[in-house]
């Protein structure tokens, strides 16, 4: 949230993301979780800060991810500088997609037993395309999926702040 605030234009000291990005290096070996591996590789490769075992160890088993984890992985390779692998990840979201044909609108269905940080429908798709955004800004699902997304809207936001985040 601070890498897109900063990048947004606000400003604040970075030894905030420094500090961050410190602690959740520190915690690597801990994790478990194949998606909270995605979450926190997506993070320090976005600082700047990639950390290349944590990414080849969640992309060993992404076919284990969720739709969430595999767009937060492939925004990490592309930051990374991996761009084979980031391309490869989102060739495999695109076997995931339903289109709508009468709407114009693709979307990804979030996936998960009840409900999950990363099986939210619309954050997944958030992810989805900031992904494909990264990897391949004239990727033919961007703006159908954009579409999907605004038609999802409750009003002039989403349901929850999470959401509306994305």
């Amino acid at each position: 949230g601070l890498l897109t605030a900063r990048d947004a234009g606000y400003e604040f000291s970075e030894s905030i993301v420094a500090r961050g990005t410190s602690f959740l290096a520190s915690q690597v070996k801990r994790i478990k979780q194949i998606q909270t591996g995605a979450y926190v590789g997506y993070a320090l490769a976005k600082a700047g800060k990639s950390d290349g075992e944590l990414l080849a160890r969640v992309y060993r088993a992404r076919d284990d991810l969720g739709i969430f984890g595999k767009a937060l992985l492939a925004s990490a390779y592309k930051s990374a500088g991996d761009a084979g692998r980031a391309a490869t990840i989102v060739q495999n979201l695109d076997d995931f997609v339903s289109e709508d044909q009468q709407w114009g609108t693709v979307h990804w269905n979030a996936d998960g037993p009840g409900w999950r940080w990363w099986s939210s429908p619309i954050e997944a798709n958030a992810a989805v395309l900031n992904a494909l955004l990264d990897v391949d800004p004239e990727h033919r699902y961007a703006a159908p999926l954009v579409k999907w997304l605004v038609r999802n809207r409750q009003g002039n936001r989403w349901s929850n702040t999470r959401d509306t985040a994305q």
